[in-house]
């Protein structure tokens, strides 16, 4: 009994030591990592983005000001008409340019610049300054320097 423990043990350890670089071998590219996409891929997903949060950011105000009206009496939208702020209602312009939008646009500008695509970058650099203005016309003071740092 005592040899058959002994010998799992030695197959297990040799089994979990063995093949540790097994799956490195290839990079899949169907696998989304920040190396595959190029800025042809990149730059359509970022605009729909961009054009959500800022479009959604001009609505907010024209019902915060009463020039504009919710018909839907259950959307976030309409809470606003009554004054009645909920985080839902507001931070949609925020939240779609830092998670959707801004975090992707330094890998498509690397992206470019790899491929010499000076449309796409130059398409990258407006769109930060434009969505960072953005946030803090409707913000103010917005997180710009450590934005994406990790741990932050």
């Amino acid at each position: 009994m005592k040899s058959k423990i002994l010998l799992c043990i030695a197959i297990g350890g040799a089994l979990i030591t063995s093949c540790k670089d097994w799956m490195d071998v290839n990079d899949n590219p169907n696998n989304p990592n920040t190396s595959v996409p190029t800025a042809d891929l990149r730059l359509p997903p970022i605009l729909a983005q961009f054009v959500d949060g800022y479009e959604s950011a001009g609505t907010r105000g024209a019902i915060l000001s009463q020039q504009l009206v919710s018909a839907n009496n259950s959307a976030n939208n309409w809470n606003l008409t009554q004054w009645n702020i909920t985080s839902a209602s507001i931070n949609w312009p925020y939240q779609s340019w830092y998670v959707y939008c801004a975090v992707n646009i330094p890998d498509m500008l690397k992206a470019a610049e790899k491929a010499g695509a000076n449309h796409y970058y130059g398409v990258g650099k407006v769109m930060w300054a434009w969505g960072f203005a953005n946030l803090a016309d409707m913000y103010g003071m917005v997180p710009y320097d450590e934005a994406f740092v990790g741990g932050i």
